[in-house]
This record gives C-alpha cells, sequence and structure tokens, in this order.
C-alpha cells in the first residue's frame, strides 16, 4: 500500500502483519460451506485509519470474486447445471 521508501524507513515506522484463512466446513452429505476469515494488524493508527476503507472494500471484492469462481468450477466439474443461487460473501474478523 505504500512505496518501499515509505515501508522501509524506520522513522515512518510502518508495520503490518496479514493472515487469510479458508475452511470447508461439511454441514450434510452434499452441503459445505467455505468459511473465509482475514485477519490484519498494522500501524500507526493514521495509517492505519487511511488504510481501513481500503483493506475492506478490497478484501470483500476479492473474496466475491474468488467464490464466484470456485462455485463455477465446482459445478463444471460436477456435471450439473449452474446454481442461479448468489455467492454471499461475508467479512470476518
Amino acid at each position: 500500500m505504500a512505496p518501499a521508501s515509505v515501508r522501509n524507513n524506520p522513522r515512518v515506522g510502518l508495520y503490518g502483519e496479514f493472515s487469510w484463512v479458508f475452511v470447508l466446513d461439511e454441514k450434510e452429505k452434499g452441503v459445505t460451506h467455505l468459511i473465509v476469515r482475514s485477519r490484519t494488524s498494522y500501524g500507526p493508527r493514521l495509517f492505519r485509519m487511511l488504510a481501513l476503507p481500503l483493506f475492506y472494500s478490497g478484501d470483500f471484492i476479492m473474496a466475491w470474486m474468488m467464490l464466484r469462481t470456485i462455485r463455477q468450477r465446482v459445478e463444471q466439474g460436477s456435471g450439473r447445471p449452474q446454481a442461479t443461487k448468489r455467492v454471499e460473501a461475508t467479512a470476518g474478523g
């Protein structure tokens, strides 16, 4: 998000950590939920306040695109017609 000259400058003090978890939760035969969770920690506070809206919108778009692609691949491989349901993405944290 920030140029290398800013990220690597110890006077600025930028730091950040990010994790992404994918969990397959089988509810019953033929029904599996994909749970996507992300967690971030970054600072200093001003950088966090400025970057947070960008992170949440980017995270939502990325998750939505991944879930849509996973659904398409699963349905193409199963030989059944494409579902007409929407893919729902929720933000976790």
